[in-house]
């Protein structure tokens, strides 16, 4: 066996492999770049979403500066439902979830919103409401039906 021809083509490889090993840290370096840039926009925008709409429901007009959103779920609560209560104690989650899946949740107490909740014919809790694009895709009272919706946004 040729060992120094060995050791020369081992030197080859190992000068090549650090070549594209600082590559791929450069092109990394860039793609954080990148996503931090978007990543601060994209937290700009949702900011700015979030300040503008309530995410209590608690009149129409509240109402109004979200039902354009493409995918709208309303949770109706009632505070006094123990149901309603887990729910909105995982409301942070939810929140997080829904922009991840790019829909819009909001809450609405019938106790503190009759006006929506007649609109709706809204008279038990908890009840969802989701519109795909205003048209409206589930609407029960189903405790399992509005979990599993929580969790996968699939309607």
């Amino acid at each position: 066996m040729d060992w120094k021809n060995l050791k020369e083509k081992t030197k080859i490889v190992s000068w090549e492999a650090l070549k594209y090993s600082k590559e791929a840290v450069k092109y990394s370096k860039i793609a954080l770049e990148k996503w931090k840039e978007f990543s601060e926009i994209a937290i700009d925008k949702t900011w700015k979403a979030l300040a503008s709409t309530p995410v209590a429901l608690k009149i129409i007009a509240d109402f109004e500066k979200v039902k354009d959103s493409p995918i709208l779920a309303v949770l109706f609560v009632d505070k006094n439902n123990d149901d309603s209560k887990k729910m909105l104690l995982k409301m942070p989650i939810i929140l997080k979830d829904a922009w991840i899946n790019n829909s819009t949740i909001r809450t609405c107490d019938i106790n503190d919103s009759k006006e929506i909740a007649e609109k709706f014919n809204i008279t038990k809790t908890p009840f969802l409401l989701v519109f795909n694009k205003w048209e409206e895709k589930i609407r029960t009272d189903n405790i399992e039906e509005i979990k599993k919706f929580l969790k996968t946004y699939i309607f």
